[in-house]
């Protein structure tokens, strides 16, 4: 009997066989564009000063963030060279200056 698990790789493995590449990696976009705003979210929370009721990153709108995530997946605006934060802190400080 096939686990759960089993069945939800075998249901993908489906899809991913009847669509091409194109298709394929807007599927992975879309996947990861929530994924990558909610660590956006996180890591502005992170940055702000709570002693400082003006701090910069308490302004970022949530359009800033999709913006700041679409720009991360869609338009792979990332340096390879950095690490993942690394280069959510450039975007993050690129869209709000």
């Amino acid at each position: 009997m096939a686990t759960p698990s089993t069945n939800i790789r075998n249901k993908v493995a489906t899809i991913l066989n009847t669509i091409n590449a194109e298709e394929r990696e807007e599927l992975l976009n879309q996947l990861w564009l929530p994924l990558v705003i909610q660590d956006v979210q996180s890591h502005l929370k992170d940055r702000i000063d709570a002693t400082n009721p003006n701090d910069k990153y308490r302004a970022v709108t949530n359009d800033e963030i999709e913006h700041i995530a679409h720009r991360f997946v869609y338009e792979r605006d990332y340096d390879c060279n950095q690490d993942y934060w690394s280069n959510l802190d450039a975007l993050i400080d690129d869209v709000i200056s």
